[in-house]
């Protein structure tokens, strides 16, 4: 049955991620379901809304880092950088990102309760239709989000959740088709969402699942299910349901997600502890932009920690990828629990 759901990165969908009932459904739905006929191309004007909003929002934003005080100078290159962007369908979001000097250097200019870095990125996200990844970092920037941000969250939750009830409409005859074993007709209507909406990570699995109900007929279509599944973990590397059936690895992914990760993301445990094992399951998966951002806002919210914790992100923004790691480390000195910047290593707006 579909009804509110939580995504993998746990914000309320109506629609996204689905849980299937255990409850029969009538006979008279499956009769209309079956007559429906093969499925439809969808349209979804939603996901051109949410893409020109972001795309609006960082045109802002560009500006506004490009035309920064010089003194910020990881900001204002990054800044520029980010108007040096066109089109962000085409941008290469890593290189622009976590693999970028200039990007954690305005992530360590700003103060904590600045949480615009983590916004770009989850606009830049959003405007290429990675729903699932632009949760995450919105996510990440609402833990010390302040108040004149609400409303920029707010548009895109508005934005996210019609997309989402657009798409799970699709969804959910295609898991009506599923569950009366009509697994081709199905995978057409996934197909069809996947045509308009190519990340969506729900599309995905669900196909991924109807390929693996194939397998009996066919040994192929558990290959190729698992190509589905793996797709869907790209997308959403937090949707636990996608590392089910896999080896060794990824049962251990599995673990750590439902055991560290998923506690924080889905809100049931969004204390000072709970977000310190979201970074270290993200670390253990992996996903290390998300671990260094964690540890970042750790190593302000928990003073206590500090040095662990500025040393942990020190380390995952190598991992990332990050050009000239050895920089961010000439930044501290650690005294006890404490780590400070030398002095005129740099500004904090």
């Amino acid at each position: 049955m579909h009804g509110e759901q939580e995504n993998g990165f746990g914000c309320n969908v109506v629609g996204g991620k689905v849980e299937r009932g255990e409850q029969m459904r009538t006979y008279l739905v499956l009769f209309v379901v079956c007559i429906a006929g093969p499925a439809g191309w969808a349209e979804y004007p939603e996901l051109t809304a949410m893409k020109d909003s972001s795309r609006k929002a960082l045109a802002g934003y560009a500006g506004k880092f490009a035309g920064d005080e010089a003194k910020f100078e990881g900001l204002v290159t990054f800044g520029e950088a980010l108007k040096a962007v066109e089109d962000p369908a085409k941008a290469d979001v890593a290189k622009l990102t976590y693999k970028s000097k200039a990007y954690w250097r305005a992530v360590l200019e700003m103060t904590p309760q600045d949480s615009s870095v983590l916004l770009v990125h989850a606009h830049l996200h959003a405007a290429r239709g990675e729903r699932d990844y632009a949760d995450a970092y919105f996510l990440l920037a609402s833990v010390t989000m302040d108040k004149s941000r609400r409303e920029e969250l707010e548009t895109y939750t508005r934005l996210r959740d019609a997309l989402n009830a657009g798409a799970g409409k699709e969804i959910e005859r295609g898991v009506k088709l599923h569950d009366m074993g009509h697994y081709t007709k199905a995978i057409e209507i996934y197909d069809g969402i996947l045509a308009e909406y190519p990340c969506c990570s729900q599309a995905y699995y669900e196909k991924g699942y109807s390929h693996l109900m194939m397998r009996k007929n066919d040994p192929a279509m558990k290959r190729k299910a698992d190509e589905m599944y793996a797709e869907c973990r790209r997308l959403d590397p937090f949707w636990w349901k996608a590392y089910q059936g896999g080896g060794p690895a990824m049962v251990k992914r599995l673990q750590v997600c439902l055991e560290k990760v998923q506690p924080f993301v889905s809100g049931k445990q969004r204390s000072k502890a709970g977000f310190a094992a979201f970074a270290e399951g993200c670390e253990a998966m992996e996903l290390y932009p998300f671990a260094a951002h964690a540890r970042w806002k750790l190593a302000m919210m928990d003073p206590d920690r500090m040095r662990e914790h500025v040393k942990a992100f020190l380390d995952l923004i190598e991992k990332c990828g990050c050009e000239d790691p050895a920089f961010f480390r000439r930044q501290f000195q650690f005294d006890g629990n404490e780590a400070t910047a030398p002095a005129g290593a740099g500004s904090q707006k």
